[in-house]
């Protein structure tokens, strides 16, 4: 089990790579947006909350005028309450 779970953290951190690259190289706004709300997203399920919380507020910030925002909002809510229960 544990190894699954390993594994499983890898391939999200792997797509979180990937999201960083197709957000870095984006000529169009609205896939940049997209790939940084996944990214945010998949550090999410690989439980980088703090690096999670990191992209969430760039996208909250940056993205204002997305339909993504109430998503990315509540996304970063979580991210920055999960960071919170990993330092007590």
């Amino acid at each position: 089990r544990r190894l699954a779970v390993i594994k499983s953290i890898r391939n999200r951190m792997e797509a979180a790579g990937f999201f960083e690259q197709v957000a870095g190289a984006a000529e169009n706004e609205t896939v940049a947006a997209e790939a940084l709300y996944q990214r945010g997203q998949a550090l999410i399920a690989a439980r980088r909350y703090d690096d999670a919380a990191a992209v969430l507020a760039q996208f909250v910030g940056d993205h204002r005028a997305s339909p993504r925002l109430p998503e990315a909002t509540a996304r970063l809510a979580i991210a920055q309450a999960r960071l919170e229960q990993h330092k007590e």
